[in-house]
This record gives C-alpha cells, structure tokens and sequence, in this order.
C-alpha cells in the first residue's frame, strides 16, 4: 500500500509541474488520436489539442496540458503507471486510493469513487476536490488496474475550467485501455 500512497504523491507533483508551466493548448476540433504509451502499457485516446509536457516527472509519467491559461493554472492531464501488487483488484486499488489521498494533497475531499465500465475495460473513477498553493482544484482520476501495474490518469483545472473542459475530458480518460 506505501506503493499506493506514493502514486498519490506523485500524482501531486505532478499537478504543480502543471500549475508551474506556461503555455497552453489551443481550441478543439480535430479527432481524438491513439496515445500508446513508451513502455507499452496502457493506450488512451487524446486530444489533438492536448500539449504534451513529457518527461516532467520521471520515466512512467506523461502530462498533457488540456486548455488554454484562464486562471494563473493550466489545466492538465497526467498519467502515471505504478508497481501495485499482482493480487490487487480495482476495488483495493480505489479504496486504498481514497483512504491515502487526504494524507497526501491539502484539502483534500472526496466526491464520488466508484468502478464503472469504460469504453474498453474497467475502470475505477473518483472525484475529488484539493488546495494546491492556496488554490482550489478539481480532479477527476480514472485508474486500472492489470498485471501488477496500476495506470492512474488524473484530469486537474480550477473549478471554472473544470465545469468547461470535464465532459470531453472525462470522456477521453474513459478510453483508458491497460495492456
């Protein structure tokens, strides 16, 4: 479970790489196009408009600036893949998900954790909302589980950005497929 809590942490990190960066993505309307990942374990369908911020983090880690600076924050997307043990299912995964995440981002509050079907596998989603730098955020996550590796995709924007950017979002994150 320490693996878990980190995954948390990290997913933190993450969040202030995006809050840090400048730039942004511009207007939508082309296709969705495929995103397989380098180490082969998950794929997801992406925006075109996304702007990949790869290499942020660490290798396992990729971030994609989904909109335009509105706020002082740029919406993102950050997907990390994780070492969770072979026997773990989605359900442990979430749960423990749930129960780590307040030790690991300020503020944080739980919305809504279930397991639903996503487009090609299951899938646990939770939202939630946390503080960053005195910032308040909204986050969806959406995670799998397979083969002893957790893939976790984290949309975060501020909660004016999050209303405008959470349906199409949300809707690409749900494409998540674990190999």
């Amino acid at each position: 479970m320490a693996r878990i809590r980190l995954a948390v942490v990290v997913a933190a990190l993450a969040l202030l790489a995006g809050a840090a960066s400048s730039g942004g993505a511009g207007a939508a309307g082309a296709a969705p196009t495929r995103f397989v990942d380098p180490e082969r374990t998950y794929e997801l369908m992406i925006e075109s408009t996304w702007e990949p911020r790869h290499g942020v983090l660490k290798k396992g880690a990729e971030l994609w600036i989904v909109d335009t600076d509105r706020s002082g924050f740029l919406a993102n997307v950050n997907i990390l893949t994780l070492k969770v043990p072979a026997t773990i299912t989605l359900r442990q995964y979430l749960d423990a998900s749930v129960k780590s995440g307040p030790k690991a981002l300020e503020g944080l509050k739980s919305i809504r954790a279930t397991i639903q079907q996503g487009t090609r596998s299951r899938l646990a989603v939770w939202g939630y909302t946390s503080r960053q730098n005195g910032r308040r955020l909204r986050h969806v996550g959406v995670s799998a589980v397979r083969n002893g590796r957790a893939i976790v995709a984290t949309f975060t924007a501020t909660p004016r950005d999050f209303e405008l950017l959470r349906k199409d979002v949300t809707q690409s994150l749900l494409t998540l497929y674990p190999y």
